[in-house]
């Protein structure tokens, strides 16, 4: 990460911690006034969203997060609800400083999703459209095999 990892560590900005299981680690970020997501497909737009996302959302904090233009990330925290501010990697070092100034003026929360975000990424509607869409195939399968 170089020196300027090195250096917020001096600072006492950041602090690292060894690895930990699942639980621990939303324990942790449940204490914490505001959440960093480094989406890591800056230079490759991906599908692809960080799972961890969805976690951060839920836990309801200011987020910071680093991504790409348009990309899903930025999507999901734009519908989520929850104080966010996306930084690019085209973004210079003035407005990135911008950037993490205003976010850090957001009050820690917690914040809660918009009714819309639970709408949208309802697991349960998710596997009821899932379960439709194979049930939809298996009978077209079954009248194709019959005819």
């Amino acid at each position: 990460w170089g020196k300027e990892w090195n250096l917020l560590l001096e600072l006492g900005l950041i602090e690292t911690r060894p690895k930990i299981e699942r639980e621990g680690a939303l324990r942790l970020a449940m204490r914490a006034t505001h959440l960093l997501i480094i989406d890591g497909h800056f230079t490759d737009p991906s599908m692809q969203l960080p799972s961890k996302i969805i976690d951060a959302i839920g836990i309801g904090r200011p987020i910071l997060c680093y991504t790409s233009r348009r990309s899903p990330s930025e999507r999901v925290l734009a519908a989520s609800g929850i104080p966010h501010v996306c930084v690019y990697p085209d973004t210079d070092e003035r407005a990135q400083d911008e950037a993490l100034l205003r976010l850090l003026r957001v009050p820690p929360g917690p914040y809660r999703a918009s009714p819309a975000f639970f709408r949208e990424f309802d697991p349960d509607r998710h596997v009821t459209l899932l379960q439709s869409i194979l049930l939809g195939e298996c009978a077209e399968g079954e009248r194709s095999a019959s005819a």
